[in-house]
């Protein structure tokens, strides 16, 4: 939290005079649908449950900007059982009470950038059976005496908009987000506007934080915010949600004008009394609005959805993974220590199909990459039995069969860590390797497809490093272009390493030409924490680029490399900006929770899969969105069971992601996740 504090009160003191002068501009802006993301995340709820909305009482969302454009948000689940679509809990049984309601307790995270400018938090929620809290009289069992919105959370915008959460669980609200320690907020009634027939009153002044002497505070998009309650007045556990243009009238009072709500980075499907929700029946939201005329819709959120196959594939160590369209390749070292090599096929249900085991020599490492962007070929590249960096080409069949390829063995034993990527600019492989000096080598390496299966590898270009490492990754850049893309973009691999001397982290590019024939060095720069812009040491380290989303000609956003890292404090993970010459800065950090191994991919062409290792030994998937300016925004969590390493990969133009986890046991396991990442948002 102090970091994303640190980066909103800078980005906030750099845009303060523009957000001031809009607030005090005295004439309507142009009424529009505002884009935002699901405040919760897949590992909300439970399997079979959703959140789900008709709209608020009255809904009748008008363009512009009159009418009722609020959300009345709740949960349900499919009942396998009856048939039916239910407000509660499995297992739940009558007289039904408030915490057996689907909706109770569902953890909210923050759908924007912002700052908290009012909240409340210690309002009771009603009682189990729903009746008002004693604190809250009410006259007619659904309103009470206290604040209506209940326990809530509005949120300023750095575009002149507020987004509200309201009936929140009481006490729910993290204290550093609401510091208002008032044990009840009673009815009051906001400051009225004098603006304008559209705009109406915007802001209860109890809950104001200007009033009490309290800074805004900062908020992005993926924090925590509060839980689903039963507080003010309310009828059914549900989140009441709503997003407003704001302005100032002449008095200085806040005003707001009511928006409908666009969403992104979820899926929904209409409720239908009676039939199940299908598979197939999910539209994606890319910045959609709801028909909201009496229709139900549940909603799917988080880009990782449900996993949809888990298959043991065998027993040993070093998981690898290269998936392409439809299919893919996995590779582990067996227990004998060989290099095991399967096919991959993916039917329509997500199933995976694994053709035979190939199985080669002794190897320490592998890594696996496709040869170019779109042939489901591969290439493994090891540390063979002589520590020699050897190079496999495998033809994969659409039958999920391999055909081995001319492959290619370097003479100079020591090789130590093996990663691999394609190349940017030609088929074939580039490899990452700990050389004999333990320094970083990068080789470029061409294949050829002779007739109509068999591939052969030539030895292209080369460049090294003399900085001793001690861990190392690559990724393929084929678009660098700072921020706002390039005509001509930059072409060639970024590479992150841990330093041995330190164990700090440091990125590189590096160039590599049309043919592959020449690597060059271009950029070395230290990773530093941006709040204190000090090094800081990792464990392990992992890089993939993802494309910048929300520019206006897509197929020339640029590309920036998604750094993640195991601190001592946790997981760190970090975009740098990649320029039109390959040079390197870094642009935004997020910091989550202790993980001690990690792993990335790029799912989705603006999103980042993060896998780690927990410091307890569990496996947690993190999804990164990056947005304009290299932003990232968290956009979901899911847990997992316990391992002892794991290997992520995704393709960018499907909808699966695949971790290679293996377990406390040597168990190597495929676990294959339907995803919904979207290409525009």
């Amino acid at each position: 939290m102090a970091l994303a504090m640190h980066f909103l009160m800078n980005h906030s003191h750099r845009i303060a005079p523009a957000l001031i002068a809009a607030l005090t501009a005295l004439t309507p802006l142009t009424a529009r649908a505002y884009e935002i993301k699901i405040p919760w995340r897949g590992d909300s709820l439970p399997q079979l449950s959703y959140m789900w909305t008709e709209g608020h009482d009255g809904y009748n969302c008008l363009a512009s900007g009159h009418g009722e454009c609020g959300l009345d948000i709740s949960g349900t689940r499919w009942d396998t059982a009856t048939g039916q679509y239910s407000p509660y809990i499995e297992g739940a049984t009558s007289p039904f009470v408030r915490s057996e309601q689907v909706a109770w307790g569902v953890p909210l995270y923050s759908p924007v950038d912002g700052e908290i400018i009012a909240c409340f938090r210690n309002i009771p929620d009603d009682k189990e059976d729903g009746s008002e809290p004693d604190a809250c009289p009410g006259d007619d069992g659904l309103s009470d005496t206290c604040v209506s919105g209940g326990n809530h959370v509005v949120i300023r915008t750095f575009d002149d908009h507020i987004v509200s959460l309201a009936h929140l669980q009481q006490h729910s609200i993290p204290d550093e987000l609401c510091p208002i320690t008032d044990a009840i907020l009673f009815a009051d009634d906001p400051k009225l506007c004098t603006l304008f027939p559209a705009w109406h009153s915007a802001l209860r002044e109890g809950a104001r934080l200007d009033h009490r002497g309290i800074a805004p505070i900062p908020v992005r998009k993926g924090d925590f915010v509060g839980r689903v309650g039963l507080s003010g007045n309310v009828n059914g556990v549900h989140l009441h949600m709503s997003v407003a243009e704001i302005t100032l009238d002449p008095s200085g009072n806040t005003c707001a004008l009511a928006r409908p709500v666009e969403f992104v980075e979820a899926w929904s499907q209409v409720r239908t009394p009676g039939v199940a929700p299908t598979a197939a029946g999910w539209d994606r939201l890319e910045g959609t609005e709801l028909g909201i005329n009496g229709t139900d819709y549940l909603f799917w959120a988080d880009p990782l959805g449900p996993k949809l196959d888990d298959l043991v594939i065998g027993h040993g160590t070093a998981p690898a993974l290269a998936l392409t369209a439809g299919s893919g390749v996995a590779a582990y070292r067996n227990q004998a220590g060989n290099l095991a090599v399967s096919a991959m096929q993916f039917d329509t249900s997500g199933a995976i199909t694994l053709g035979p085991e190939e199985e080669e020599g002794a190897i320490g490492d592998v890594a696996l990459a496709q040869i170019d962007a779109s042939s489901g070929h591969v290439i493994a590249a090891v540390q063979n039995g002589a520590t020699k960096l050897q190079l496999i080409p495998y033809f994969v069949t659409t039958t999920a069969d391999l055909v081995r390829g001319v492959g290619r063995t370097e003479s100079t034993a020591g090789v130590g860590q093996v990663e691999a990527t394609r190349p940017p600019t030609h088929d074939g492989i580039v490899v990452a390797i700990r050389n004999s000096s333990n320094a970083m080598s990068v080789i470029s390496y061409g294949a050829t497809l002779t007739g109509t299966e068999e591939l052969t590898v030539d030895r292209r270009g080369s460049a090294a490093s003399s900085t001793a490492i001690s861990d190392l990754d690559i990724a393929t850049v084929t678009q660098g272009g700072g921020l706002t893309g390039a005509l001509v973009p930059w072409k060639g691999v970024v590479t992150v390493e841990r330093r041995s001397s330190d164990d700090t982290l440091w990125v590189r590019s590096w160039g590599i030409d049309a043919t592959g024939s020449t690597v060059t060095l271009v950029d070395t720069e230290q990773a530093r924490d941006i709040a204190t812009n000090t090094a800081f040491t990792v464990s392990d380290v992992d890089v993939n680029v993802s494309r910048i989303s929300g520019l206006p000609i897509v197929a020339l956003s640029p590309e920036v490399a998604v750094v993640s890292a195991a601190t001592s404090s946790g997981l760190r993970v970090q975009s740098w900006q990649i320029s039109t010459t390959g040079q390197l800065s870094v642009l935004d950090q997020w910091d989550a929770g202790s993980v001690t191994e990690v792993s990335s991919a790029r799912v989705g062409s603006s999103d980042t899969l993060v896998g780690a290792r927990t410091s307890g030994g569990s496996l947690t998937m993190i999804s990164f969105h990056t947005g304009l300016n290299g932003k990232l925004g968290r956009v979901g969590t899911r847990w997992a069971g316990s391992i002892v390493g794991l290997e992520v990969d995704g393709v960018i133009s499907e909808e699966n992601a695949v971790v290679a986890a293996l377990s406390p046991t040597s168990e190597v396991t495929l676990l294959n996740y339907s995803t919904n990442y979207s290409s525009q948002h």
